[in-house]
């Protein structure tokens, strides 16, 4: 999604990963004694509105991790050390930081680049040709690729792979035609060019259109033009307060068709508040990993992950938001034990043959995949369904009486 900017000056802060767990064990001597690994992430916590929300919550996830994990010893029994670039909403400004950063020593063991596809395409290559491990949410398509960003490995899974399940289930409903809208943004971009390849796959015609990220209000024009071609579905995408217009321009219109949203429209408030007991909750449903779903009986990993959230405060948003950046250092650690080494050559080579435990730290998706062809995550293929939204309990909606 894109990025606005900001006058707050951006900033480089250090946060040393606390040395117990959320239970209050401490970490071992020999651990505290031993280099740290050094984690670096760019952020966009001083950014404004969504986005600098957005940031603010995945911090939190990298913080939960970095407890737990050096609670239990640390990484190969060196403790995390996490360090976030603050890049104010600006990128431009953020990959300024990230190399002067990489002139400084020790250098990165990890890089955090960024918490949406726009902070990726800045930091990613920056990385990449520092030959730096660099793993997180931005999941642009251009991302994934690993002949060009042979060190970039994004949480989610590929959104071709999302985008079918949603088009799957508009079939399995009922759907011959879909409407699509999405943000003409890093991630509104490459989710349309997904959705494409998914409606070729399934076989289902459909119209599309674009709207300006974050700017545009009045999407009236774009829906209206969609209506005319009779589809049974409106999948969109949006992030923020578009979300908001979207919905605003299509209740004008006095359109009541099924709509389904992608799981970054999760990440939207609005859907979980103001839309919740509205005729438009029942006629609506967000695309989400199984980690924001409701399970009464959660497993050892998700109870430890939820206990570390709420140690460092309440739990605001969906689960999406804190678990990809949580994951991603159980992910690392679950590599470096594999290859006994944070060297980047052998963490690659780990994550792509990445072995799954039986009980894994890790909690957005049951099982994490990479190839040597694809740095997307891949999952069982059934890790996003389809929800209502309601309020949230615990990041989390479908809990009783939500």
């Amino acid at each position: 999604v894109a990025c606005s900017s900001s006058k707050k000056a951006a900033t480089s802060t250090t946060l040393a990963g606390s040395a117990t767990t959320t239970a209050g064990a401490t970490a071992t001597t020999a651990a505290a004694n031993k280099a740290p690994v050094d984690v670096v992430a760019v952020l966009s916590t001083g950014g404004q509105g969504a986005i600098g929300e957005q940031a603010q919550v995945a911090l939190n996830g990298l913080k939960a991790a970095a407890n737990v994990l050096n609670g239990q010893g640390g990484i190969l029994g060196r403790q995390i050390k996490l360090e976030v670039i603050d890049d104010a909403g600006n990128p431009t400004n953020g990959a300024g930081l990230l190399q002067q950063r990489l002139q400084s020593s020790p250098k990165p063991d990890v890089i955090i680049p960024g918490s949406i596809s726009t902070e990726g395409v800045a930091y990613v290559p920056i990385a990449n040709s520092a030959g730096i491990l660099s793993i997180g949410t931005p999941s642009a398509l251009t991302l994934i690729d690993p002949t060009k960003y042979a060190y970039y490995f994004s949480m989610p899974p590929s959104q071709v792979a999302i985008a079918l399940q949603m088009v799957q289930y508009a079939k399995d409903n009922g759907a011959t035609k879909l409407a699509v809208i999405s943000a003409q943004s890093a991630f509104g971009t490459s989710w349309a060019t997904a959705v494409k390849q998914a409606v070729a796959t399934v076989g289902i015609p459909a119209a599309y259109e674009t709207y300006v990220d974050m700017t545009q209000l009045d999407m009236t024009a774009s829906l209206q033009r969609l209506k005319a071609t009779n589809p049974d579905f409106l999948l969109m995408q949006g992030f923020g307060a578009s979300v908001g217009y979207v919905l605003d321009s299509k209740t004008k219109l006095g359109w009541s068709i099924p709509t389904l949203c992608e799981s970054t429209c999760g990440v939207t408030p609005l859907v979980t508040t103001t839309l919740v007991g509205t005729p438009d909750e029942q006629n609506f449903k967000i695309q989400v990993p199984l980690i924001d779903e409701y399970s009464a009986n959660p497993s050892q990993g998700v109870t430890n992950y939820l206990n570390a959230l709420k140690a460092l405060g309440p739990i605001t948003g969906i689960n999406t938001q804190y678990s990809f950046e949580y994951d991603a250092l159980m992910v690392v650690a679950q590599a470096a034990k594999q290859a006994n080494s944070l060297a980047t050559p052998a963490l690659t080579k780990a994550l792509e043959n990445l072995q799954q435990p039986t009980d894994p730290l890790w909690v957005t998706l049951g099982q994490y995949h990479w190839t040597s062809t694809s740095h997307a995550a891949q999952g069982s293929g059934k890790d996003y369904p389809m929800v209502v939204p309601t309020k949230l309990v615990d990041g989390q909606v479908g809990a009783p009486g939500a």
